[in-house]
């Protein structure tokens, strides 16, 4: 399905401002925050490296024979569509702070049902190779009011925003988690194990992994505010880890107790299998401990210290 730029940005313009309380118009939406919507492994290894790292454009986009790297980002919901294709995993970022003193240009659409606007974000000047897009001028499907401080989208359509350029985790906003869609998805659908997944288990393994991997502390802003307490991404993560740690382990007859001196690579290495998806190991791992309290425990106190909390925070403010 090869992208047209032929139509123009004018066919796809923004519409007016509701007036109406508690009612918003389909096609003039109003946003703030654009996301770059990642699988749980993917956004493992952004939180390694430390950023959003672009990547070539591999679908029939004119662009992808100039080898420019992108980072692809969307205000879209998809919730009420079944879910994401891209993941679970949603990293928020401020669309002012992104847009600042660079250029916009227009790339095209794609044939997508609903149809994908894409507009190339960039520092570089490609006014030789693509249009310019002004989202000030109001006729294509982003507008910035600059009389209001706005910015408003046609929800009608997709917009994807193709940044060139790396985003370093500092910059985000807000660290989210969507549900995976069912049946389709952006890498494979035939063999995507996340496909389906729920946003409370993507939750769970993003931190499971995190964890394990010696990822947390690399990224603490994701998860910890400035005056040192949880997230809501946190929160909900470890609301969600709690609940799956111990799912299906029948006795406890272990011997590692909460305080062991084994308990935080045994915690540890369960988080690895929890993330990975081994249910048996996960069982036989856990099932060290001499109880289910023991194994939250120490998980708790792995992360606490990952995240430089204070010991017990997660147990008495989640559990």
């Amino acid at each position: 399905m090869a992208e047209t730029s032929q139509d123009g940005w004018a066919a796809y313009p923004v519409g007016t401002p509701s007036k109406k309380k508690n009612w918003v118009n389909p096609d003039c939406q109003q946003f703030s925050t654009v996301a770059h919507v990642t699988h749980v492994n993917s956004a493992l290894e952004l939180m390694r490296v430390g950023g959003i790292r672009p990547q070539l454009i591999y679908d029939e986009s004119r662009l992808n024979t100039q080898r420019i790297l992108v980072v692809w980002l969307s205000p879209n919901d998809w919730s009420g569509a079944g879910g994401f294709r891209y993941g679970n995993v949603a990293f928020d970022l401020d669309l002012d702070a992104l847009v600042a003193g660079k250029n916009c240009y227009w790339v095209g659409v794609m044939d997508y049902k609903p149809r994908a606007c894409r507009i190339l974000i960039t520092d570089t000047d490609r006014s030789g190779e693509l249009l310019p897009y002004d989202p000030g001028a109001g006729d294509g499907p982003w507008w910035k009011s600059e009389k209001a401080g706005r910015h408003y989208w046609n929800g009608h359509y997709c917009l994807e925003l193709m940044l060139e350029g790396e985003v370093p985790l500092s910059a985000v906003r807000e660290l989210r988690f969507v549900d995976h869609h069912a049946k389709r998805c952006s890498i494979d659908h035939t063999t995507c194990r996340d496909k389906g997944h729920d946003r409370a288990t993507g939750a769970a393994r993003l931190l499971a992994g995190g964890c394990d991997r010696r990822l947390l502390g690399r990224c603490a802003e994701l998860w910890v505010g400035e005056d040192g307490s949880p997230k809501p991404s946190l929160e909900f993560a470890w609301e969600r880890l709690h609940a799956k740690l111990c799912a299906g382990i029948g006795a406890w007859d272990g011997a590692v107790t909460a305080t062991h001196d084994r308990a935080p690579a045994v915690a540890r290495a369960g988080l690895g299998t929890l993330c990975d998806q081994s249910k048996e190991d996960r069982k036989a791992l856990f099932g060290l401990f001499d109880s289910e309290g023991s194994a939250v425990e120490a998980v708790a106190a792995v992360i606490e210290h990952d995240l430089d909390l204070k010991h017990g925070v997660l147990a008495r403010t989640f559990d």
